[in-house]
């Protein structure tokens, strides 16, 4: 018997018979949990993201309707505007010195780390990690000191 067909393998209520309308339905409350997430993201991110695509084959200043100039603005951003291809450049740059770079150097300090003495690894962990840890302690400080109520006595 292969291992996919095993009950273990399958939520208790999913058969494999099962249509996919029928589990939707079935998972009905999991997709409800998630529509304010979804109506959210598609609002503020997807609907924008969208728009100012669409836009950007327009000349639009937002007091007349928008008119087509297809790509005219992107010919006139790469081939005459300076100040975006440095912007360009230095973006590439960061992107490429903290992407791969700071993902390489991160995991050759850890195994620099690790290969240490447990005591010089705990005093260096705690140096390290202390700044990151700080910060949540005084903000929760700060949050119980703020919404401290003191008894009072009548």
């Amino acid at each position: 018997m292969n291992m996919t067909d095993t009950k273990q393998n399958r939520a208790p209520f999913v058969k494999k018979s099962d249509s996919l309308w029928k589990r939707i339905k079935q998972s009905r409350h999991s997709y409800i949990m998630l529509l304010p997430f979804t109506l959210l993201f598609f609002t503020f991110v997807i609907l924008p993201v969208l728009s100012s695509f669409v836009l950007s084959f327009t000349s639009f200043d937002m007091l007349r309707t928008p008119k087509p100039v297809w790509l005219d603005n992107y010919i006139r951003l790469f081939l005459y505007d300076d100040i975006f291809l440095i912007a360009l450049k230095n973006t590439l740059l960061f992107a490429v010195l903290t992407g791969p770079l700071g993902y390489i150097l991160s995991f050759i300090f850890a195994w620099f780390i690790n290969e240490l003495t447990p005591k010089v690894r705990s005093v260096l962990t705690l140096l390290l990690y202390a700044p990151s840890l700080t910060g949540n302690v005084y903000f929760t400080l700060y949050q119980s000191a703020c919404y401290h109520q003191p008894k009072s006595n009548t």
